[in-house]
């Protein structure tokens, strides 16, 4: 989704190209690319902008060990009951997120985040929020690095098409993606 979402944002993906021309320059200087990855900061606000709008899960699950009472509301979630979290409804709520169903990666940047963050739900959130996480976000940006250094994506004609499926944790699946492809 992180290439449709900057297929239709030329100017995202134009900023993108020049942080990444500028990560490759840094490469020359047989820097540790590890640290070169996390100094990508544009990306990470693109790639938290795109698992806002469109986050893997539509919900999360939780199981309580044990009988919580939600403080000031008088209401208790019974041990061993399911509790979904609304992670898409959550991520597109204008309590949560100004002007949410717009593609905007700058309300990410550290001095813009005036969220809380437990309504940012991509992987979850607290001590058991995915595991594979860091690994995920690491594998995007050398997935992107790579793709967008090299090729320039556009939209086509035909409109996104998203589908859902139900699968522990909700997952959300998109039926058709069409983009075009042009090398730099």
């Amino acid at each position: 989704m992180c290439l449709y979402t900057i297929a239709k944002h030329p100017e995202v993906q134009q900023k993108l190209y020049e942080e990444i021309n500028k990560f490759h320059e840094h490469q020359k200087s047989n820097a540790d690319p590890y640290d070169a990855f996390h100094a990508l900061k544009y990306m990470d606000v693109v790639i938290d902008e795109t698992l806002r709008l469109f986050p893997a899960a539509i919900f999360i699950e939780r199981v309580p060990t044990e009988d919580y009472e939600l403080k000031g509301t008088g209401i208790t979630i019974k041990k061993d009951h399911v509790v979904h979290i609304p992670a898409y409804a959550i991520h597109r709520d204008p309590e949560h997120f100004s002007d949410p169903e717009v593609f905007r990666p700058e309300r990410f940047l550290e001095e813009n985040i005036a969220h809380n963050p437990y309504t940012y739900l991509p992987f979850g959130a607290g001590p058991r929020n995915c595991l594979g996480m860091r690994l995920a976000q690491l594998k995007i940006k050398l997935a992107l690095v790579n793709l967008i250094h090299r090729y320039v994506f556009h939209t086509t004609e035909k409109p996104l098409e998203l589908g859902s499926y139900y699968a522990p944790g909700g997952l959300i699946k998109p039926k058709s993606v069409d983009l075009r492809i042009s090398r730099r």
